[in-house]
């Protein structure tokens, strides 16, 4: 019986140097070629997710912006995508303010910012025109405060006003909070769950490994949820394991390894 080996990106396969190891990329392909499906599950855009992983050579498929896109990767083909609503986006521009150090408005492909451009693929969005031209192709926004109690102001005043998923992010490398919204119904594990129907592989033979806030009900609902060592805590109360090695020590290949071995004695 076939099986899904879920991972994250930052704080789980790339180590700080948002690189992926040499070993892991090998190992990860080893298993591939036996038959292992690999999927990539992000809140990175699909084109951040790909330079991060030098094209995901040891991935079948990638779930990018939170599980709104869902990608192949031999065929380089987009498979599905949910945007927010134009009308949506309008409205959530119109919400901007100083308590805000960022508001990026984020498409497959680039990141349109209110704030800092802060990566090779944002660019300054100036202008509502500017905005106009995009609005129709933005799968989730995130937006970054100074100040922690304005993010748990900003999400009230957020969740009662627009229609959308709307959630607190927070990662393993810092303890601030920020705001993620994405179309309604849209998360990683909402598309694992697709994609695993559509290939025919039970919940049970889903592994994920993640450590930030957005990979808690994947790590809750898959058949095996493993949180990095090095995972924010709500996401290890919700696993089913926690690795022994942290993202710098490749701790996603070492729990598969041991994991893999030990199936074997059955």
């Amino acid at each position: 019986m076939k099986k899904i080996i879920v991972v994250d990106l930052d704080g789980t396969l790339l180590n700080s140097k948002k690189e992926i190891s040499k070993k892991s990329k090998e190992y990860l392909l080893k298993l591939k070629k036996l038959g292992y499906v690999i999927v990539i599950a992000t809140g990175r855009i699909l084109a951040s997710a790909l330079h991060a992983t030098n094209d995901a050579k040891f991935a079948n498929f990638i779930i990018s912006n939170g599980g709104a896109v869902l990608y192949d990767v031999k065929r380089k083909e987009i498979l599905s995508s949910k945007t927010i609503p134009k009308e949506m986006i309008l409205k959530i521009w119109s919400t901007y303010d100083k308590t805000m150090s960022t508001m990026r408005f984020c498409a497959s492909d680039k990141i349109y910012m209110c704030g800092v451009v802060d990566d090779i693929f944002s660019v300054l969005l100036k202008n509502n025109e500017e905005l106009q031209k995009i609005s129709s192709f933005i799968h989730h926004v995130s937006i970054s405060f100074y100040q922690n109690e304005d993010v748990t102001k900003y999400y009230q005043k957020i969740e009662q006003t627009f229609p959308l998923r709307v959630g607190y992010m927070k990662d393993s490398k810092k303890d601030r909070y920020w705001i993620e919204i994405h179309p309604k119904n849209c998360s990683k594990y909402q598309e694992i769950e697709l994609l695993a129907k559509k290939l025919e592989i039970p919940n049970k033979n889903i592994i994920a490994f993640g450590d930030s806030l957005n990979d808690i009900e994947m790590l809750e609902k898959c058949g095996i949820g493993v949180a990095m060592k090095n995972a924010v805590l709500e996401a290890k109360e919700k696993a089913n394991f926690i690795t022994k090695y942290t993202n710098e020590e490749d701790g996603v290949v070492e729990f598969l390894k041991d994991y893999i071995e030990e199936e074997k004695k059955f």
